[in-house]
């Protein structure tokens, strides 16, 4: 699998601001492995590029976090951001000692530790944030992201597991979605999913097909400033609830004209 992303890799030529392997992509920590941790930098070395790259990083008491890592131009280490909102049953197994009768569960030895801290990367200077996989799900979080000052997101997923089902243009859909919300431009970049390139509107501008071999380009721009959602969260939901049920309530009540014979 790393290899795989590498030889793609050595097909990009000229600048980019930002290279993106996406979740799973590595096998090893890059913190803990220098080979594979030079190949990373020694590529956004060519390239004068961030590179961004998922790998399963050390936790406090032995576990492990799925983190995002990003690697600047010069070499530097960025910045870590860990997922906060694991998936049950994917990434950790509830109650796993009461359901240790479930012969199924043993196909997910250990679980992740959830991450507790927001983090941003500075790509051509300005301020990213990165979710991993379904955390594009959880407006809240990339909300407060963006209050963070982030004018631009990174989704990293994997969506193997879930083949050839509708569910990974579902996801490239809710990334639009946190698009229009926040008003800022979202990369979602998958391995076996779908790779998009989703403007602030929430337009799709370039984006890959199922299990396709390649690269994904394109150019964004960064936002700053802040959508009536970003200032108000939820409530812009609930005001709009409240406003269709008056509206659907005037429709009703309304009198209506008797029929002319």
């Amino acid at each position: 699998m790393t290899a795989r992303h590498f030889e793609l890799a050595s097909h990009l030529r000229g600048r980019y601001d930002l290279i993106v392997f996406p979740e799973s992509a590595l096998d090893r920590d890059p913190e803990s492995d220098p080979v594979l941790r030079k190949r990373i930098t020694d590529l956004a070395a060519k390239h004068d590029a961030v590179v961004l790259v998922n790998a399963r990083t050390p936790a406090p008491g032995g576990g492990l976090y799925n983190a995002n890592l990003a690697y600047g131009p010069h070499g530097a280490l960025l910045g870590i951001y860990a997922k906060q909102h694991l998936v049950p049953f994917g990434e950790y197994v509830p109650w796993r000692d009461a359901l240790s009768f479930l012969s199924e569960l043993r196909q997910i030895p250990y679980d992740f530790v959830a991450g507790d801290k927001r983090q941003l990367f500075r790509v051509a200077g300005r301020p990213i944030a990165t979710v991993i996989c379904y955390e594009s799900a959880y407006s809240g979080l990339v909300r407060s992201f963006v209050r963070d000052g982030a004018e631009a997101i990174v989704v990293s997923t994997s969506d193997r597991s879930y083949r050839r089902s509708g569910i990974a243009a579902a996801h490239l859909a809710q990334s639009q979605m946190r698009a229009a919300e926040t008003g800022r431009p979202v990369l979602q970049a998958a391995i076996s999913g779908i790779t998009g390139v989703i403007d602030a509107g929430g337009t799709v501008r370039a984006s890959s097909e199922l299990f396709e071999n390649g690269i994904t380009t394109g150019t964004v721009s960064t936002v700053t400033g802040r959508t009536l959602y970003v200032r108000l969260g939820d409530w812009v939901l609930a005001l709009c609830a409240f406003g269709l049920v008056v509206t659907a309530t005037v429709a009703v009540m309304r009198p209506r004209p008797a029929p002319v014979d």
